[in-house]
Parts: C-alpha cells; structure tokens; sequence
C-alpha cells in the first residue's frame, strides 16, 4: 500500500498467490484473493494498520476473478466477480474434474474456437453476494449467478475481463453477445441491467436489454453513473468487424424496460469534423458531469474528459486532454466528495506510476510514487525518446517511437531495432513491460 502524502510504500502480505486488492469501502480494510485447496479460491480481508491480522471471509469453490465491490451500508458490501459455470448456472471447478482420457473435441456447431480459446461447455458469467460484518469479521454470504437461465455469456471471451461488467447497489450492468445470432459470423452485442434488490438474494427479474439502433457491432466498457441511475458503454458500427472504431452510448434512464430511446450517441467533434479517434475504456468523473475515455494516439493511451452535457444536446463539445505520453493502466476516483482521479501508468522509461490528477485542473497533476524517480535510478530519461513519421508503402505516413541508448551521442552510429506492430487499428504504445 502506497501512503499518498508521504509516498512510501508498506507491505500488507507476501503470498505468492495474493491478487485483486480492493478497498472495503472507506475503511482501512482490504480485501484480496488467495488460491485455496483443489481449485478453490478465498476471499481474505486484512487491516492496513495491523500487519498480519487477517481472516477468510468466504471461499468459492472454484476459480474466480475480476472482483469488484460496492458499498451498501455500513458493516454491508455487495461483491461480484467472475467464474466459469456449467450450462445449468452452477460453479465450475475445472480441478475437480475426472481427468479426460482424450484430447479429441466433438463440435456440433460452426464456432468452434475464438483466437486461441476453444469454444466449451462452460460459459464466463458474473456472480454475486453480500459482504456482511459481524463482530469485527466479514462473512460472504450466498453465491448468485446473474446470468444463469439466460442464454447470455460475460465476459465476452476470450479477451473480455473487468472491463465487460459493472456493478452499483442497483445491480449489475454488462455486455453480451447477442444469442440469436451465429456467434461464428457475427460481433454485435448489447448492454443488459440486472436489478438486484437485495444482494443476498437470486435476481427478481430478468436482464434488462438497451441498444442503439444505429450501432451493430461489438460493446464493451459498461459503467455506471455515479448516482447509478444512467449508465454508458462503448459499442461499433459494424457487425462482424472486430476492430471498428468505438462510438461512446449514453443510457438515460435505467429503470425503464427494455427500449432503444433510452440510449443516444454521445457527439463528440474536433472542429467540424467527428472525432476520429477510438476509446479503449469510458467512465464518468466522480461529480457525474464528464465522461472520462482513455485513447491510443500516436502510440499513448491519452486520457480525455468530454462535456457530458454539451455532448448530449448538440455536436460542439471537443474532447480535452489530460495526460501525456504513457500508456495508462487504470484510473479511478481517489475519494469520495472529490473529483480529483488517482491514475497509474507506465511509461518507456517507468514501469510504474502514481499520479493525483484534477480533471479541471490537469496541469496541476502532481506524481505520488515513481519506481524509477523519472527513470533516475536506471539511467534513464524521457530525452532519449521521440517520434518521428515516415512514408508507408502506400499513400499514407506511418508514426514510429525512436528509443535511444542512455548514452547516445551523435557523433557515433548504433545497431537498429526495427520492431512492427500490425495497424492501423491498434499499435505498439509508450509503455514498459518486462519480458
């Protein structure tokens, strides 16, 4: 855990097989998750200030991921996750399976394999529970499958994560295929809301579909408004085109049945023209009167706020940046009452990045914890990298990243790393990762 005044970081555990941190609300709690025996995982919550105390809140007997958390009350948490089921909506433990005597498969059915991923029995889909406290310890209580009886699969495989649902103390929102279309030839999804009263409870009511007539392609990056009463997500053009750009939906009104007039393209220009860019990920600024998009342009991921309601009633709201070169990893409020973001980030030069950024103010954005102090402590510096553009194949220029040695010189000549990334639609970005 990173201290945001001081900058200093403090060890809360050393498992080896500890992930997916997340706050208990506002409290000095954390919970994470933990491999358990035969296939299980556990749900452990510790105390920042009391290194090594810590208790299981639940086990699910299977292997989950992409938790997330809302808080209902206090001493009541809503949690949801995701994990494999069976056709009939109960848990899949792939360890607890009889060890199969062939590796043949017998397909009955044109989609077969996505990518690398063969198509199962077992379908991705979102659970949920309640979080309840009782004499200083948490309990997870009974485990619900939202999309159990409805033919839907979420995540969307085989890419789909965190990015495919949300959840408020409404319900759930995420994003499916379609199921009456042959998933072989066709990318078009939609966005379902599932109210949930009451947490400890199976849904009352079936997944509410929105759609926008105009968009039959992919969706994606569902997420609430802070008030939980509208929502919005990312959707293409094209059906049956993978990598189409993103068009930004806004749902006015969850509470209504399903209907097309609740959703409306968000109209976002630069000049005269629309947008040309394509949003990886949407979210609304903590006060609710910006969408928050996250861009790859010319090899960053940008993060961009957008007028809400501009966007909404005519086409003049033009998108604004707020960071620079990087590639962004996450971005989320960094209290509640604030609409300051905390964003983490890497760069070509730091493998891990802490930023306080006003949306209002981005100027003013101040570095919480650099691993590299700038690059500092290996030699580095963001002088050794540039851009440059040159002629395609074609009639068209192509953008490149030049990364220098740390002791360049002019005066001398060095070998090429001539590294490509297949585009147009995605490309190699600003970031570090270790290989």
């Amino acid at each position: 855990v990173i201290d945001i005044a001081s900058g200093l970081s403090s060890l809360i555990t050393n498992e080896k097989t500890a992930s997916e941190p997340n706050w208990l609300g506002a409290s000095a709690e954390l919970l994470w998750l933990r491999e358990g025996e035969k296939g299980s995982t556990e749900l452990v919550v510790g105390n920042v200030e009391k290194a090594g105390q810590i208790h299981v809140a639940g086990t699910v007997h299977a292997s989950i991921s992409n938790v997330k958390l809302t808080v209902l009350g206090t001493g009541r948490i809503a949690v949801a996750f995701t994990a494999k089921s069976w056709p009939n909506g109960t848990l899949y433990n792939e360890e607890l399976e009889p060890k199969k005597l062939s590796t043949a498969r017998l397909y009955d059915s044109t989609m077969v394999r996505h990518w690398d991923k063969y198509v199962t029995p077992q379908k991705s889909a979102i659970w949920y529970s309640k979080l309840e406290k009782t004499n200083g310890r948490w309990r997870l209580g009974y485990l619900s499958n939202a999309l159990k009886n409805t033919r839907l699969e979420s995540p969307i495989p085989p890419f789909g994560g965190e990015n495919d649902y949300d959840i408020s103390s409404t319900g759930l929102l995420f994003v499916a295929k379609d199921p009456s279309l042959n998933p072989a030839f066709n990318t078009k999804a939609n966005l379902y809301f599932v109210p949930v009263e009451d947490f400890s409870e199976t849904p009352s009511s079936k997944p509410r579909m929105f759609e926008n007539e105009a968009l039959q392609g992919a969706a994606s990056s569902p997420v609430f408004s802070p008030d939980a009463q509208s929502a919005a997500f990312l959707q293409m053009e094209k059906n049956g085109y993978e990598s189409d750009k993103n068009r930004v939906v806004y749902v006015s009104n969850l509470s209504s049945e399903r209907t097309s007039s609740r959703t409306q393209l968000v109209k976002i220009q630069t000049g005269q023209d629309e947008w040309d860019l394509s949003p990886g990920s949407v979210a609304f600024s903590p006060d609710g009167s910006m969408l928050l998009l996250v861009v790859e342009e010319k090899g960053n991921d940008i993060l961009f706020k957008v007028d809400l309601t501009v966007s909404l009633t005519d086409s003049s709201s033009h998108p604004e940046p707020l960071t620079g070169a990087g590639a962004l990893s996450d971005v989320r409020p960094l209290k509640v009452g604030s609409n300051e973001l905390l964003i983490s980030s890497t760069s070509l030069i730091d493998n891990s990045l802490y930023t306080i950024l006003d949306p209002d103010h981005p100027v003013a954005a101040r570095i919480v914890s650099s691993n590299s102090r700038d690059g500092i402590s290996f030699g580095l510096s963001s002088e050794q990298i540039s851009e440059i553009w040159f002629q395609g194949a074609g009639d068209y220029q192509v953008h490149a990243l030049v990364t220098k040695p740390s002791n360049f010189s002019e005066n001398q000549q060095y070998p090429l790393a001539y590294m490509i990334h297949g585009g147009p639609q995605v490309s190699s970005v600003h970031s570090r990762f270790d290989s």
